[in-house]
Parts: C-alpha cells; structure tokens; sequence
C-alpha cells in the first residue's frame, strides 16, 4: 500500500505523461482520478463519454479510435480519450454529461461540445480547424468536398494548396502562404487562397488529378486551370498571381472615341489631316469645285468676245 502510495505521489509530482496512461485502441482511457490531472497535462484533448451498452456508442467507437490514429500518423499533438460515464456515472453528471455519446473537447481547459458528424473524417476537420491558427482563418479558406465547387465559381480567382499535414515541405511553406494571402487582403485583391487537406478529402483530391504536394493550383473563371512550379516563396508566388490574372483588354477604335487634345508643331496640317478624315475629304471636295467651274468661266469668256465683235463689224 505505502509503494502505491508513493507511486502516486511520485507521478503527481513529476506530472502525467501520456505513457503514464492506459490507452485502448490508440485512445486514453480516463477515470475520476486521472481526468482533472489530463487537462492540465494534454492543451488540446477530446473525451468521449460514452455507455458500454450504448448502441450508439458502440456504432461511434471504431471511427473515433481511428481518428485517434489519424491524428497521431498526422503528428498532431491533439489527445483522444474516453471515459465510462455509466460507470463513473455521478461524476459524468456532475459534469453536465447527461447522455451518450457526448464528445467534448478541451481546449486548454475550456469546454467545447462538439457538434459534427459522428463520422472520422469530420472529426478530425473539426479539430484541425479547431487548433489551426486563427490568422490563417482568417486569410485562407479550408475547402472540402462539400463546399469546393461552389468556392471556386463564386471567386474569379482562386488559389488552392492540396497539402498534407505531415509533408515537411507543405509545414515549411505553410506560414509563407498564409503571409501571401495576408498580402493579397491588404491590396485588396480579387484573388482568393485556399487550401485543401489531402489527408481529409481523397475523393476531391483524385477528382482533382493531385499527384505530389504541395500542389498550388490556380482556378480563374472561364479559363483552365494551371498549376504554380515556381519558387516556394512569397514574392514569386504574389508576382506570378499577378501576371496570370491579368484581365485581357479589348481595345474599340471608332471616329467618336478618338480625340487628340494637342497637335505637333511640326507637322500640324498632316496630323490634323490624318486623325480628322471628315476635314480631309472636305478639303478635297473644295478643290473638285473650283475644277468643275473652271470650264464655265471660259465660255462665258468666249461669248463675251464673240459679242464685241458683232459690234464693231
């Protein structure tokens, strides 16, 4: 009893480590001694209170363990864990637990009931995006499946990184990203950036033909997709945005459009004459008048002549 005791005493002092733990399936086992002691040790941590002859915890059990083994393989430091609330049941409702399942997590500390799907992949999003930086919120959007299409018809421009959380190069240029959407938001650029999780959305990403990562793809209306194989930097990556959505500029040349506010020093006749053709063809229309009246004058010319002889004959 005394060699327990001081077992105790000796993790208490030192703090729990995850090992210190029983884990089933990947998944932290709790109870009322060692829950309050996780929350302090784990800063982001989901429980899952459950019924072991609850159906529908049976039925979310397996999803849940692998989402547990996602998150690890993913190198995410989130906690899953679970805790008999029909055997530690006054505990469990001292809590606010008051059916099952319920998963809760734990957000250095704070409660936040959860409310997706009881489903492996949505949790996992849920608590990617539930421990994503809030800057990175704010500049790039996270698509899914559900909701990638209508992204991309209702933005003219659009930036979308295929990346994998576990990809060394995806983590090394993700806050370059972020600080390239930053820099787009503060021009106020009709240019989006998204990112999509390939780890998450494997039925988009084949649909999508993404075949390395990170995968930068460019989606402009009306136009075929292309891909980004600079530099996985900020600068090239903004410059090159800029350069690929470029609109194209229709230039319309018509009589009243056309205005020249100065005319050259130089050579003021033939410029005016050559930007104002409706003056060069009046111009040239006074000359074939004076040509056509010359033969007129002559004749009037003669008659008078012949008139005056008559005269003095």
């Amino acid at each position: 009893m005394k060699l327990v005791a001081i077992i105790v005493i000796c993790l208490v002092g030192r703090g729990l480590q995850e090992e210190d733990f029983v884990t089933e399936d990947g998944v932290l086992v709790f109870d009322p001694l060692n829950f309050e002691t996780a929350l302090k040790q784990f800063s982001d941590l989901m429980v899952m209170f459950y019924s072991p002859t609850c159906k529908f915890s049976k039925a979310l059990y397996p999803k849940y363990s692998s989402a547990a083994k996602q998150l690890k393989d993913m190198g995410s430091d989130i906690k899953l864990a679970k805790f008999d609330a029909l055997r530690y049941v006054e505990f469990a409702q001292r809590s606010g637990i008051h059916q099952y399942p319920t998963l809760v997590f734990f957000r250095s500390g704070d409660a936040i009931p959860y409310d997706g799907q009881h489903e492996q992949a949505s949790i996992v999003r849920w608590l990617l995006r539930r421990t994503r930086n809030a800057s990175e919120d704010d500049y790039v959007q996270e698509l899914t499946a559900e909701n990638f299409h209508s992204t991309i018809s209702s933005h003219p421009f659009i930036l979308v990184e295929f990346y994998a959380p576990w990809c060394p190069r995806c983590q090394a240029f993700e806050p370059k990203y972020v600080k390239a959407a930053q820099e787009l938001f503060w021009k106020k650029s009709k240019i989006k950036l998204a990112k999509v999780d390939v780890t998450l959305e494997k039925q988009l990403v084949y649909q999508q033909a993404i075949q390395k990562f990170p995968t930068l793809r460019l989606y402009r209306h009306s136009d075929i997709p292309i891909d980004y194989e600079g530099e996985r930097e900020q600068t090239p990556l903004i410059n090159w945005l800029m350069t690929n959505t470029r609109l194209p500029v229709s230039v319309h040349t018509t009589s009243k459009s056309t205005s020249y506010s100065s005319t050259s020093p130089s050579t003021p006749s033939r410029r005016r004459i050559m930007n104002r053709p409706g003056e060069q063809q009046l111009e040239g229309a006074d000359r074939n008048s004076s040509r056509n009246s010359l033969p007129v004058l002559l004749n009037l010319f003669v008659m008078m002549m012949v008139a005056v002889v008559l005269m003095w004959s």
